[in-house]
């Protein structure tokens, strides 16, 4: 079973996919915190260096994807709070716009898809990583209610203010949409989930409607 869901920043993708593995028994699969790694990394090597290290870097994730590590020349690497720094932040659109870089990391998630029950999300997953999987959907909210919930949520993280956060997020949203390699769009036989007006049990009990209904 391949549960495969898009979505922008902020439409809450992380948090439902969780619930979701848990309670239909799927692994979970944030590739967006894998690109958050790769952003990481970027800043301790340069390109070549870091595309000549990717290929053997493996991600471990633990505890339903909540953490993730990196293991490379056998050394184990807690990755979890450092992607989620706003200095990563501002710099994992333009890792995640490198061509080559998604093709590795493209041929990694497809690996591990294919050989586990998985619900793995992020921008490219139903129209690039996971196109023939068993149920796809686009989540998305609108960009108000998405800045809210981040805003929300990185509370004791970072000072930054609610506009500020707004304004990451359209950012995000044209970059995501816009670039050239695997841009973020609902592809036609993703199921379309607006969860602006939607409980955090509304989703999950929709999005496992739709995996009931597949597996028979």
């Amino acid at each position: 079973m391949q549960v495969a869901v898009d979505g922008p920043a902020g439409s809450g993708k992380s948090t439902v996919c969780k619930r979701v593995a848990i309670d239909n028994n799927l692994m979970y699969l944030d590739t967006g915190a894998m690109y958050r790694s790769v952003a990481y990394l970027s800043l301790k090597f340069d390109r070549d260096k870091l595309l000549d290290i990717l290929e053997s870097v493996e991600f471990i994730f633990s505890d339903n994807g909540s953490k993730l590590s990196l293991k490379s020349y056998e050394e184990v690497e807690d990755v979890t709070d450092i992607i989620r720094s706003s200095e990563i932040t501002a710099i994992v659109s333009t890792v995640s716009s490198d061509e080559l870089i998604r093709k590795i990391l493209t041929v990694k998630q497809q690996i591990i898809a294919s050989s586990n029950d998985i619900i793995m999300e992020g921008r490219d997953i139903t129209t690039v990583v996971l196109p023939n999987a068993d149920v796809k959907i686009f989540l998305t909210a609108s960009v108000e209610e998405r800045a809210k919930r981040r805003y929300a949520e990185v509370q004791g993280v970072t000072d930054k203010s609610y506009d500020e956060i707004l304004a990451d997020i359209i950012k995000r949203d044209d970059v995501d949409s816009n670039r050239d390699i695997a841009p973020l769009v609902k592809s036609d036989d993703s199921h379309a989930l607006d969860t602006t007006a939607l409980t955090l049990d509304e989703v999950i009990f929709e999005i496992g409607k739709l995996i009931v209904e597949k597996r028979g």
